[in-house]
């Protein structure tokens, strides 16, 4: 990096000794940080011009010293060249560059909630970097068709919201409309109850990517182990991949207990510049004010109440409404997607129901292409065995991950074994007899470090055995 940056500056010194550019600076009217020229973009002319003050050759009128300090240490130096420089080639990132100073604040309603700036400082953990939004706002404004997505899972899904209007997912969708009234705006609520980043990686292809989204937000840190947290990235990253000028927000929920994987996955958000908004932050918070109680906010240790719900819908809200102010002005150099963090295992990530994949042979088992339960929202068919019997396929992968219920209802539920080229790698059990209830549940059985070719059968043990989906990666 400190190589780069040396290169970039002996450059810019033999451009500067050239005398190509003029110095041609002013702090009139609100511009862009790093647009020392004032011609309404950040580009190598203006890298050039701040060196040229930094090294004594031009001047500046001291009102214009934010548009030049980029890294904000209250001077103009080589390193805001280069970071001008850096935001000229969409390299924001380590500089922090945002385009124009936004102040953020909690809106009207989350100020009714006692959420305070103080709190609110705490919630807005990053704004990430604001160019894709920024875009997003000017398509709206166009009044072109804006695609709303939300994933995660019950708290995304609006479980035990009284109304599915009354979710936060919904309530942020409400935001686009009444903010951008000429647009045309889509709302595709894909959150699933119990799930967490490993079904949503794998749905992700089909359930985000195909809606060519523009706005998404996730959220998956109540439902998140520690070991989740590669799953997240390939969320996070294959969006950056496959949607590239589509705003993310990653959302943290949490548990009355204090469950929440936010702090696993900031690091995350950090890596990709994606702005990151913490309900967990506000909860605490506003508990620690005495502003509400826990059975105010939810229904039980996890789920909000309506109230809960338009807390955290406030939230994302008062950030989109503070971009809102100053989005016309914004940067709209969208940084480059940086190197994987963790790694890039899931960037293939996919999930088969039953219909949706061919056998090389079904055995005793059935395929039921509309299969749906109330678990299974958003997901559709899936593969069923009444006794014992194998299935087959042939397929390419390094990682299985299985979708299956577990019944508490059904007292014939089965399990089944699970074999990669004739070795066992895992017995399946569908029977949740003592357990809180039927739900839908997924267990990864097999996990190498490179894709191959595979056979993999799946062999009933005798009893009833739903298999609703297999995950490849």
């Amino acid at each position: 990096m400190k190589y780069t940056a040396t290169l970039l500056v002996l450059t810019l010194l033999l451009t500067l000794i050239a005398g190509v550019f003029p110095l041609s600076s002013s702090a009139e009217g609100e511009s862009l940080i790093g647009d020392v020229d004032n011609d309404g973009a950040v580009t190598a002319s203006d890298s050039l011009l701040t060196l040229r003050v930094a090294a004594g050759l031009g001047t500046y009128i001291p009102e214009s010293l934010p548009v030049f300090d980029v890294t904000g240490d209250k001077a103009i130096g080589v390193d805001d060249a280069v970071g001008i420089m850096r935001c000229s080639l969409g390299m924001t990132g380590s500089f922090g560059y945002d385009g124009v100073e936004v102040a953020y604040k909690p809106n009207t309603v989350a100020k009714k909630y006692g959420v305070t700036q103080e709190i609110f400082n705490n919630v807005l953990v990053s704004a990430g970097n604001t160019a894709k939004l920024a875009g997003v706002m000017e398509k709206a404004a166009r009044g072109e068709t804006i695609n709303v997505v939300t994933l995660g899972g019950s708290i995304t899904y609006g479980l035990y919201a009284s109304t599915s209007q009354k979710c936060w997912a919904y309530l942020t969708y409400k935001w686009w409309t009444e903010n951008f009234p000429k647009a045309r705006v889509n709302y595709h609520n894909v959150g699933i109850s119990g799930t967490s980043s490993i079904l949503g990686v794998h749905r992700l292809a089909d359930d985000v990517i195909a809606k060519n989204p523009d706005f998404v937000v996730v959220e998956f840190s109540v439902n998140d182990t520690m070991e989740d947290y590669p799953y997240y990235e390939g969320i996070i990253r294959n969006l950056a991949v496959n949607c590239p000028n589509a705003a993310v927000i990653m959302f943290f929920t949490i548990c009355q207990s204090g469950w929440t994987m936010q702090d696993t996955e900031i690091p995350i958000g950090s890596h990709y510049e994606v702005a990151m908004i913490s309900g967990a932050n506000a909860v605490n918070g506003l508990l620690s004010a005495h502003a509400m109680t826990w059975s105010e906010f939810g229904t039980d240790d996890a789920h909000p109440t309506d109230k809960g719900h338009e807390i955290y819908a406030s939230l994302i809200n008062s950030y989109l409404a503070c971009v809102k102010t100053k989005y016309t002005k914004l940067s709209k150099v969208v940084p480059q997607v940086p190197e994987p963090l963790y790694g890039d295992r899931y960037a293939n990530a996919k999930l088969y129901m039953g219909g949706t994949l061919a056998a090389d042979k079904l055995g005793i088992w059935t395929v039921d292409k509309n299969y749906q339960t109330s678990h299974f929202n958003h997901l559709k068919g899936a593969w069923l065995a009444t006794r014992k019997g194998t299935m087959e396929f042939t397929a390419t992968f390094k990682e299985v991950n299985l979708l299956y219920m577990r019944w508490k209802t059904d007292a014939n539920a089965g399990a089944i074994d699970v074999k990669v080229d004739g070795t066992l790698v895992a017995t399946v059990d569908g029977n949740f007899n003592d357990g809180w209830g039927d739900h839908l549940y997924y267990v990864t059985v097999f996990k190498e470090d490179e894709p191959a070719e595979h056979k993999i059968t799946f062999t009933g043990k005798g009893g009833n055995f739903t298999l609703a989906g297999i995950m490849f990666s």
